[in-house]
């Protein structure tokens, strides 16, 4: 979860199985508290966290304390009142959720912008930024900095060795192909998506988008000399994400959450973008039994 945007991940283990509920409830805590929200009857729920309570410490504390929220959220007031009849504690705030509650939301988003220019984070900041004052418009991010991400060079890659294996492996593509004769050439036009690229530890990326997605497309010209299938073309890649904060997340250790920031009066989510295009060349041999061989990308 990047600390600049609301990318919430359940990483905790679901509760032991309320006998009332059903498995498919049960299989995160995110199940539990919709299915809890469709009852007022928790005695069941109570029974179980009580007994993880007892049992799980530190860890079970955690994953009781997230249902709780959850549960919050779907049913104002429903997880606040089981936490208090398990005799769940409140989490003490930390340092920065101690400052946060002190000084206003338009201050803490002038500390998070000026840190991450000072850190040499400076597509986080201008994200930030435009988060409270672009008014919901795209925003383009530069392609020098999205190239020298090894995330994005990788997903670039990875998409075209799928690029590849689609001409190798679907049909259209591969009876497309193997109907070129001798001499002749066609062209094709073919795409793939990367989804979910992972923002690595704390770059400017991650505070950035934390995950995001390319799509490739090309548009290639294949020509046949014998038994081989050479090909040039055009790659474009597009790099999007949308940038948001989502409700029921803390950021910078608790100093700041997703509701205030979506509460700011002139905040709007927005998608960020980036474009750029490259030259592609490359060979396939059609093998002795007819069938074409895999495909070699310069």
């Amino acid at each position: 979860m990047a600390d600049f945007k609301g990318n919430q991940s359940d990483t905790l283990k679901p509760l032991k199985t309320a006998p009332a509920l059903t498995p498919e409830a049960s299989a995160s805590n995110a199940r539990l508290a919709a299915a809890s929200a469709k009852t007022s009857d928790h005695s069941l729920l109570k029974r179980d966290v009580t007994d993880a309570l007892k049992t799980g410490g530190a860890q079970a504390q955690a994953e009781v304390r997230d249902l709780t929220q959850q549960m919050d959220q779907l049913q104002p007031g429903s997880g606040t009142k089981l936490a208090q009849e398990v005799g769940l504690k409140p989490q003490e705030k930390t340092l920065l959720e101690t400052i946060g509650s002190n000084i206003s939301t338009e201050t803490k988003t002038d500390i998070m912008e000026f840190g991450g220019k000072l850190t040499g984070k400076e597509q986080a900041a201008t994200a930030l930024d435009h988060y409270k004052n672009g008014k919901g418009a795209d925003l383009r991010m530069p392609t020098d900095f999205l190239r020298e991400q090894q995330e994005i060079t990788d997903a670039e890659g990875i998409n075209q060795d799928a690029i590849g294996q689609k001409l190798l492996n679907e049909k259209p593509y591969r009876d497309q192909l193997l109907s070129i004769q001798d001499g002749e050439s066609a062209k094709l036009l073919i795409d793939t998506e990367f989804k979910g690229i992972k923002a690595k530890g704390s770059s400017d990326l991650h505070y950035t988008s934390n995950l995001s997605n390319l799509d490739t497309d090309m548009d290639l010209t294949f020509t046949r000399k014998g038994d081989t299938l050479t090909f040039e073309g055009t790659r474009t890649n597009n790099w999007h994400d949308l940038y948001d904060w989502q409700k029921g997340t803390k950021f910078m250790k608790g100093m700041i959450t997703g509701d205030e920031m979506q509460a700011l009066p002139d905040s709007k989510p927005f998608k960020m973008f980036g474009k750029w295009e490259g030259s592609v060349s490359g060979h396939i041999l059609i093998e002795k039994n007819g069938k074409l061989g895999v495909p070699k990308f310069d």
